[in-house]
C-alpha cells in the first residue's frame, strides 16, 4: 500500500519523499540558473459559487460595465472549453498545499481550447502569495508539449525546440511532477470597458479525467463531471476591488471562497476510492484503492 488516506494526512509509506523546496529559495535558484526576466503577470483573484439559475441576472447587472472577452465574442454565448493537464508530485504535494492554505504555494499546467492539432498549448506556472496571482504562460505546439510529457528535451529535435520553459522544467524537476488530472470546464469570460484591469468569468461543466500519460485532448471518454448544480464566478483585477462588482456581489449575497478546480477533482477521485502515482520509476501507472 503506497498511500495513507486521510482529509488531513498524506504520506507515502513506500516511495521515497522528495525533499520540499522552500519556494523563496526556489525562485532564487531559478533567477541566478535563468536570469532572463521572467514574464509573470500580477492580480488578485476573487471566486463565488453560485446556483444555474442567478447567472442570467448577473449577466444582466454585469452588461453595463463589461464586453465579451476577444476570444469569447468569437463564440457562441460567449462560451469556449478550457482545458488543463495538471502536474504534480508522487504524493501530490502541489494539491496539499492548496488543501493547507499556505501562503506560497503553486500548480503547473499545461492548457489547451481545442483539440486542433494546429492550435498552440500553453504552458502555465500559477503561483499565489500572500493573496496575489502570479501567472507565467508560454505557448507551445502541441507536439512539443507530447515530447517534453514523455521526455523529450531540446537537443532530440534541434529543428523544432522547444519553447522558453525553462522554469517549468525546473519546477517540475524539482518535485519530480508528472501528469495527474485533465481539468475540463465551458468559460464565459468578459472583460471591462475603458481599458480597467478587470475580468469575470462564469465557469460551467466542470469535469475531470484522471491522466498520467501525454494527453492533452479535451474530448474522449471517462470524463466525471462535478458540482452539476452550480457555476464558479471569478473576478480577476491588479489593484484595487471594482465598487461596482462589489455593490453585485453584496446585492446576491455572493460568498467569497477558495475553488480550487484540480483540488476539487483530486477530492472527488479520493471520495470515489481512486487514487494514482503519476510516474513511477518515470511509467505513468493509475491504480483503486
Amino acid at each position: 500500500m503506497y498511500w495513507c488516506r486521510s482529509r488531513d494526512y498524506w504520506m507515502s509509506e513506500t516511495v521515497p519523499q522528495p525533499r520540499r523546496p522552500d519556494p523563496a529559495s526556489t525562485e532564487s535558484c531559478v533567477a541566478r540558473a535563468y536570469p532572463r526576466p521572467l514574464a509573470f503577470v500580477s492580480r488578485y483573484e476573487f471566486k463565488y459559487l453560485v446556483p444555474h439559475e442567478l447567472l442570467p441576472e448577473l449577466r444582466r447587472e454585469i452588461q453595463a460595465f463589461v464586453d465579451p472577452d476577444p476570444y469569447a465574442a468569437r463564440m457562441p454565448g460567449y462560451r469556449y472549453p478550457t482545458c488543463s493537464l495538471y502536474l504534480d508530485s508522487l504524493d501530490l504535494r502541489l494539491y496539499q498545499m492548496t488543501m493547507r492554505a499556505e501562503k506560497s504555494r503553486q500548480k503547473l499546467r499545461i492548457r489547451c481550447y481545442t483539440d486542433d492539432g494546429d492550435k498552440p498549448v500553453f504552458f502555465e506556472i500559477k503561483k499565489r502569495q500572500d493573496g496575489i496571482v502570479r501567472k507565467h504562460r508560454v505557448s507551445a505546439r502541441r507536439s512539443q508539449a507530447v515530447r517534453f510529457l514523455t521526455g523529450g528535451d531540446r537537443a532530440a529535435n534541434p529543428r523544432d525546440p522547444l519553447p522558453d520553459i525553462a522554469e517549468f522544467q525546473y519546477l517540475a524537476r524539482m518535485i519530480d511532477a508528472g501528469p495527474t488530472f485533465r481539468v475540463r470546464y465551458e468559460r464565459e469570460a468578459y472583460e471591462a470597458r475603458g481599458g480597467e484591469p478587470t475580468r469575470i468569468t462564469f465557469d460551467t461543466d466542470l469535469a475531470y479525467n484522471l491522466t498520467t500519460g501525454a494527453d492533452l485532448s479535451i474530448g474522449g471518454a471517462c470524463w466525471r463531471r462535478i458540482m452539476t448544480d452550480m457555476a464558479i464566478v471569478e473576478i480577476k483585477f491588479t489593484d484595487r476591488f471594482p465598487t461596482w462588482v462589489n455593490k453585485i456581489a453584496q446585492r446576491y449575497n455572493m460568498e467569497r471562497r477558495s475553488v480550487p478546480k484540480y483540488c476539487l477533482s483530486v477530492e472527488d477521485a479520493l471520495d470515489r476510492g481512486e487514487c494514482l502515482i503519476p510516474f513511477l520509476g518515470h511509467r505513468p501507472l493509475a491504480f483503486t484503492l
